[in-house]
């Protein structure tokens, strides 16, 4: 069983396209007190940097997000650098791994997939339950964890023990990853779903019925 990072990886659009690669800036708040690694949920907080950016926060299960985290800003560079790393830099230029940390001294930036129709890749938690094949169309929360200041990357992952029809909740199951390292039980815990964000606050804040 291959042995993939947590965390939600953008996939395609919810029509078959492939995910373009299309992203937005956002800030994060220097008094925010979340680790934000790339992989992670984020939500919109309300708030804004000096420039009018949009911030951002790391969302918990059960919140309307507006998307993932796939980069994040070297701390040392200012809005107009353009320099971010992801998920596969190398450059020997920048120190890694690139995460937000918990204490921040400044405001950070992140950027984020946050298409509504963007479908993502991610891992289940089956520490209580797994997810049956039959669960396909039911909505989920996420189960949150600090991203590793190791790697930089999420911990998160789909709560195997929340599958419902119940609208609020953050994500939809749209289809097991069809892959040859996946068994067919989906019992493993490195068993990938393809998820679609069910409450977005971009788009339907209120949810969807699973069905």
């Amino acid at each position: 069983m291959a042995n993939y990072r947590l965390g939600f990886t953008p996939v395609r659009y919810a029509n078959g396209t492939p995910w373009s690669g299309a992203c937005t800036l956002y800030a994060v708040a220097s008094a925010d007190a979340t680790i934000i690694g790339i992989g992670d949920l984020v939500k919109i907080d309300g708030g804004a940097d000096t420039n009018g950016i949009r911030t951002v926060t790391r969302a918990a299960a059960g919140d309307a997000v507006c998307g993932a985290v796939i980069g994040v800003r070297v701390p040392a560079e200012g809005v107009g650098s353009g320099k971010f790393l992801g998920s596969g830099s190398t450059s020997p230029s920048l120190d890694l791994p690139q995460y937000v940390p918990a204490t921040k001294g400044r405001v950070r930036y992140v950027r984020v997939v946050d298409d509504p129709n963007v479908l993502f890749e991610a891992s289940v938690d089956t520490t209580t339950s797994t997810i049956a094949l039959a669960d396909v169309g039911l909505n989920a929360n996420p189960v949150v964890s600090n991203a590793s200041t190791t790697t930089g990357l999420s911990n998160t992952k789909i709560d195997g023990n929340t599958e419902a029809t119940t609208t609020a909740l953050t994500l939809k199951l749209i289809e097991f990853v069809q892959r040859e390292d996946q068994t067919s039980t989906a019992t493993d815990a490195a068993n990938r779903w393809i998820v679609k964000i069910n409450m977005h606050q971009l788009g339907n804040t209120l949810g969807t019925v699973g069905y």
